[in-house]
C-alpha cells in the first residue's frame, strides 16, 4: 500500500491511501477538535466526500466522533487511556438506526 502525505500550509495533513482515496485532517487546538475528509469512489464509479468531526477532552480522556456521508450518520463516543481505547457507535440510515457497535482496544 502506497501512501503520500503533505503539509495543508500549517493547517494538517493530506494524504492518500490505495490511490483514489484521500484524507485531510486539520486540528483546531483551541477546539481541541479535529476535521476528517474523506474521498472515496462509489460502487457506480462516482466520487463520494465524506466529512467528520473529532472533539477531545483531553482531562476526562474522552472523544466523540460524528460523520456522514450519503444517507448515513455516524456518531461515536470513546475513551481511552494509556493501554485501551472503548468506543460505541451509532450509525444511521435516512434517519432510522442501521447498526451499532463496540469496540475495545488494547496496546501491545
Amino acid at each position: 500500500m502506497g501512501e503520500a502525505a503533505r503539509c495543508l500550509g500549517g493547517l494538517g495533513r493530506l494524504w492518500s491511501l490505495r490511490g483514489r482515496t484521500a484524507h485531510g485532517v486539520p486540528y483546531d487546538a483551541q477546539a481541541a477538535a479535529l476535521k476528517t475528509y474523506g474521498l472515496y469512489t462509489d460502487e457506480q464509479g462516482r466520487d463520494v466526500l465524506t466529512a467528520g468531526t473529532i472533539v477531545y477532552n483531553f482531562a476526562h480522556k474522552t472523544y466523540t466522533i460524528t460523520s456522514s456521508h450519503g444517507d448515513y450518520k455516524e456518531t461515536t463516543t470513546g475513551s481511552y487511556t494509556d493501554s485501551q481505547d472503548t468506543a460505541k457507535t451509532q450509525i444511521y440510515q435516512n434517519g432510522e438506526l442501521f447498526m451499532t457497535r463496540e469496540v475495545k482496544t488494547h496496546r501491545l
